[in-house]
């Protein structure tokens, strides 16, 4: 009898033990987090790219305004609403920064995004982007640091997120909107690597480093491949893997046996 308790007790402690590793196992909020903090990121990469690349007049025609206080500092507030006519790959946005351009540093320059406001999907990003633009190899590096930014979902609770990043501009520069028309913004791919970091309104923070590289096609509004590591702490990972290619907005992520998959921003 007193074996069959022993018995009894054990099982029960290894099915409470499992679910309670499961719980914390298949925990996606962080994933799903970090997701979002990555895509918008990428999506105000971008946009500032525009804005590098000779793009101002096209902004002043088309659902923005371009305030220009000097040579190198600038302020552009935007309404890419569903009628507006800027190749926006269909996603409305609505934002505020100020962009101060040629900021001396270790690299050739500087570019500092000053985000007010980034809404997209209902996810506001505010904060400072650091872009520390470089070459490597012929090619246009761009290094990504980030300070207070805070990601705000408009019926929950904000969050914190962070990176460090490394963008390397792999194709399409060599178009321009001047010579190629709006070709030009569909032919960019970007690769990048490092790692980004989100922390939970309870203090708790998760980094998911990339081991195998983004990769941003213009083309498409999302991510379309790449592989992230998130750290859950002790030896449990979550690998996120945004596929093979494909455009959509699908992720999945696996732990141990189990996964799925998700959808990130619109």
């Amino acid at each position: 009898m007193q074996t069959t308790k022993s018995f009894i007790s054990s099982l029960l402690f290894l099915v409470v033990f499992s679910a309670c590793q499961k719980e914390e196992l298949t925990n996606w909020s962080p994933a799903e987090n970090l997701l979002h903090g990555e895509e918008l990121l990428m999506d105000i990469f971008i946009q500032s790219q525009y804005l590098n690349e000779g793009y101002n007049t096209y902004y002043q025609d088309n659902c923005a305004a371009l305030h220009s206080d000097s040579n190198n500092e600038f302020t552009l507030v935007y309404d890419f609403n569903s009628n507006c006519n800027f190749p926006n790959n269909g996603r409305p946005r609505f934002a505020s920064l100020n962009i101060l351009k040629n900021q001396p540093t270790q690299y050739n320059h500087r570019t500092v995004l000053m985000v007010e406001y980034y809404e997209l999907n209902n996810y506001i990003f505010s904060g400072k982007v650091n872009i520390d633009i470089a070459e490597e190899q012929d090619m246009k590096v761009y290094h990504i640091s980030t300070e207070n930014v805070h990601i705000k979902h408009k019926n929950n609770e904000s969050f914190a997120w962070s990176c460090q990043q490394k963008i390397t501009w792999k194709q399409g520069s060599h178009t321009t909107y001047f010579l190629n028309g709006n070709t030009a913004f569909d032919d960019d791919i970007y690769h990048v690597e490092g790692y980004s970091t989100y922390t939970s309104h309870d203090g708790k923070t998760y980094t998911a480093t990339i081991i195998t590289p983004i990769e941003k096609n213009t083309s498409c509004r999302w991510i379309q491949r790449g592989v992230m590591s998130l750290d859950l702490g002790e030896k449990d990972k979550q690998m996120l893997d945004f596929g093979d290619g494909v455009c959509n907005n699908l992720v999945l992520i696996s732990v141990d046996r189990w996964n799925k998959a998700i959808h990130t921003l619109q």
